[in-house]
């Protein structure tokens, strides 16, 4: 079983961000386990050099916007901490952002960011750049897009039965644990498309999905025992669909998931070799927050 020691929460002030801070505090709550949790504020540095290009910008206040960030980090922190009852560590840096949160997650099980930044001129945009920092950070990404008022209690985890897929699961047991969690894999009838186009019987239709069907049972059932989790109240479901993360989307939907964990890469080379398609679809579409493990 994983055990997350180590938490950073990447924050440019936005509504997502703020409850990125929030999550972050609940998640060291629930699990007990945490020994260190930041909160971690970027200024960007570009805004500050062109500001200096127009501006002959005095020391004291250079300094000024420092405190000033620093100060709606603490209360952000407080903020959580009304909540959850546990202090995140305030960090702010100045620099570049993606650059930055990368260095600083390097020493960390897990960032948690917002799914949506602020676009304001003079703040950072950790949320906006969150592709960018999936395609070349080395730990899970937890992306939040829903308030974060309790705990995570209902979690979908989308299995193709994949290494990526198990180390999903790990985490889904890490970061909630207490959760209801499901396990969802999305099959589609091999050439199913083509026995369409070629007016194959109905009967015959059937026949190749429930076969493909019962294929992704038994290596669900596989992938289960394989992980050395006590399954006993595990749920999970064989879903349907040409459109994998259409299909995720609705289930979350239908189970009122609060959290959907996805591997960041599946089976394919193509899935290997660039950010799997489908965790890029759910990054723009999932109903509720995302896990992305590596």
């Amino acid at each position: 079983m994983r055990r997350l020691k180590s938490i950073l929460a990447a924050t440019d002030f936005s509504p997502d961000s703020r409850e990125a801070v929030k999550r972050a505090a609940l998640i060291a709550a629930a699990t007990g386990d945490i020994s260190r949790a930041v909160a971690f504020h970027v200024l960007r540095s570009s805004w500050l050099d062109q500001l200096k290009h127009f501006v002959a910008l005095p020391g004291d206040l250079a300094r000024s916007v420092e405190s000033d960030a620093l100060r709606s980090l603490e209360e952000s922190v407080m903020s959580a901490q009304i909540q959850s009852g546990l202090a995140l560590e305030p960090k702010l840096c100045v620099g570049n952002v993606v650059e930055a949160v990368l260095d600083a997650a390097a020493g960390f099980d897990l960032l948690i960011v917002g799914a949506r930044g602020n676009q304001s001129a003079r703040k950072s945009t950790v949320a906006a750049t969150v592709e960018r920092l999936m395609r070349q950070i080395e730990i899970p990404v937890l992306v939040v897009r829903g308030r974060a008022e309790n705990a995570y209690r209902r979690v979908l985890v989308a299995v193709d039965f994949s290494k990526h897929a198990l180390k999903a699961w790990l985490y889904a047991w890490a970061i909630a644990p207490g959760a209801e969690i499901h396990l969802a894999h999305v099959f589609e009838t091999p050439f199913e498309t083509e026995m369409l186009s070629m007016g194959v019987p109905r009967g015959s239709l059937l026949e190749a999905h429930e076969k493909a069907r019962s294929e992704a049972e038994t290596e669900m059932r596989g992938f289960m025992e394989q992980s050395g989790v006590d399954a006993q109240d595990l749920h999970f479901s064989i879903e349907h669909g040409s459109h994998i993360p259409g299909t995720l989307r609705d289930k979350a939907m239908e189970m009122s998931a609060d959290l959907v964990v996805v591997g960041k890469h599946g089976r394919s080379l193509i899935e290997r070799l660039l950010m799997g398609s489908v965790t890029l679809q759910l990054l723009a579409d999932c109903p509720c927050d995302l896990l992305v493990s590596q």
